[in-house]
């Protein structure tokens, strides 16, 4: 008896083009997965970044403008009063007052050589006299109202007390372009000394 031996032992050509099709689209799904992780990742790092820029700025000043001295008129500029520990001007975008190292110092936004607004501090005192800027620059500031500060001053004769609020509104830039604003705000009190 004569056995029929058709050992194919491979794939036929039809079986090799369905393979090759589902390998390919399981690597274009497996491409777009990996690509949206990784732009995740990098709008992530962005955010991140802008966070700790802007919590660095606030954190910078709130912790000098915690030992205000009272009358900013001794500083450069057009303070109206001498009663009070803060002197805001600009429609509430720059900041002077007077450090407790008896420094001058202002805050505000300032263009630099790149053309981007960024936070800016000037101090000054017969000593020295330094400029510089508080944020990096991967934050942008769209416009100079991105920042702004409030001072309230309350006369209470039990409880005196100077209040100043910052608030900082920047952006990030990454590869992709702008991400969405991100806002912090905080609260500084100065108890007068009597």
């Amino acid at each position: 008896m004569k056995k029929n031996s058709n050992n194919n032992l491979g794939f036929t050509l039809m079986e090799m083009m369905i393979a090759i099709g589902l390998f390919m689209i399981i690597m274009v799904i497996a491409t777009n997965i990996f690509l949206q992780a990784v732009s995740n990742q990098a709008r992530a790092n962005s955010s991140k970044n802008l966070q700790e820029s802007l919590q660095y700025a606030l954190a910078i000043m709130s912790n000098e403008t915690a030992g205000a001295q009272k009358d900013p008129t001794r500083c450069a500029g057009s303070c109206p009063s001498s009663k009070d520990y803060f002197c805001v001007l600009n429609d509430n975008t720059k900041l002077i007052f007077v450090n407790a190292l008896g420094e001058c110092v202002s805050y505000d936004l300032d263009l630099d050589t790149n053309n981007l607004l960024r936070l800016k501090v000037i101090k000054s005192s017969e000593a020295i006299n330094l400029d510089g800027y508080l944020t990096s620059v991967d934050v942008i500031f769209k416009s100079a109202q991105d920042v702004k500060f409030f001072n309230y001053f309350d006369n209470n004769a039990n409880y005196p007390l100077a209040r100043l609020t910052m608030i900082l509104n920047g952006q990030s830039v990454n590869k992709e372009g702008s991400i969405e604003p991100m806002l912090l705000q905080t609260t500084v009190g100065v108890y007068p000394n009597q």
